[in-house]
């Protein structure tokens, strides 16, 4: 097994991905819900690739997070990005831990 693979797995055993696949499986029973999130994703992932610029990025980014305050509304969303949001500082704690004891290897 890869190491890729092993730290999958660890990542996959723990309590913030759980709460992250339970929360997603509730969307998943409101077909429009789950469309209407997954359309939001989508229009979020475009204005990424697509501004020109930072600023332009974050304005059109605000204006789409405008549209999706109505989807927080439901108490499914709301699960949703709070366990994606844990799962994310996770994610990104593992990143820096990572990145630091590999920094020490590379000092001595």
């Amino acid at each position: 097994m890869g190491i890729g693979r092993q730290l999958v797995q660890q990542v996959v055993n723990t309590r913030e991905f759980m709460e992250l696949k339970e929360a997603r499986g509730n969307i998943d029973r409101y077909p429009q819900l789950k469309q209407e999130v997954e359309a939001f994703q989508k229009k979020q992932m475009e204005i990424m690739s697509r501004a020109s610029s930072p600023q332009e990025a974050e304005q059109m980014l605000m204006r789409l997070n405008d549209e999706f305050t109505n989807l927080a509304q439901y108490p499914e969303v709301n699960r949703m990005i709070k366990a994606g949001e844990r799962f994310n500082e996770m994610m990104l704690s593992i990143y820096k831990e990572i990145n630091e004891i590999l920094a020490s290897y590379l000092q001595h």
